[in-house]
């Protein structure tokens, strides 16, 4: 169910298809033990990293190798995202999708995605004040679950000092819950909140008004 398509380097595509492809990467990467046996998990980064590798190698090189025009200059910003996505989908930081994610916020600055990809590029650089930087700016244009929950994690990454850090843990908890009050079902944002909390238990300064208590429903909410 999430083989990516194939196609032939002169067949033409349109963006549609290209995120067609791109949204059944990520599918495969963030589904693949519930499609393949456990005795295969080993081979995860390396399924992926083939997959990447096609859609690269059908949608982004065919316009320097075949003559393939690009994407009309309207839907530019598009295809850099699309592109700077598709190589942002493994576990190590890629200078290309950074790159390439750049161009996409500079031609679209309104699109959320993008920008929310950027974020995780540089997290994974790390350079958490750029990702911090790029996750608060998609929330501030759209308020959505994926800005507010990596907003959360960065954050207990964040300061310079025991009253800083827990500053950003309290901050961290708030972004948590906040993200679950937009999609109340998404075990993704509970299982955030969660962790949030039991930073908040182990902070230096817990606060006197308990906030660390509701830890294990959260936990256990995401079951």
């Amino acid at each position: 169910a999430y083989t990516v398509a194939r196609a032939t380097m002169t067949e033409p595509c349109s963006l549609d298809d290209i995120e067609r492809d791109v949204t059944a990467l990520y599918d495969l990467r963030d589904h693949f033990i519930e499609h393949h046996d456990l005795s295969e998990a080993r081979d995860k980064d390396r399924v992926v990293a083939a997959e990447r590798d096609r859609i690269l190698q059908r949608h982004f090189r065919a316009t320097a190798d075949d003559g393939q025009p690009p994407p009309a200059q309207a839907r530019i910003g598009r295809y850099h995202y699309l592109r700077g996505k598709t190589l942002n989908v493994g576990p190590s930081y890629s200078s290309e999708a950074e790159e390439a994610l750049s161009k996409a916020v500079k031609l679209d600055p309104r699109s959320v995605e993008a920008w929310n990809c950027l974020g995780e590029s540089f997290w994974k650089k790390p350079d958490l004040i750029q990702a911090h930087n790029c996750f608060t700016g998609a929330a501030g244009r759209e308020q959505n679950k994926e800005s507010l929950r990596n907003l959360s994690m960065v954050l207990r990454q964040l300061g310079s000092d025991a009253a800083e850090k827990h500053k950003n843990v309290v901050k961290s908890v708030q972004l948590a819950k906040d993200a679950i009050r937009l999609a109340p079902t998404d075990g993704i944002s509970w299982s955030v909140l969660g962790n949030a909390l039991l930073s908040l238990f182990f902070s230096n300064a817990p606060t006197a008004s308990g906030d660390n208590a509701p830890a294990g429903g959260a936990l256990e909410k995401n079951r």
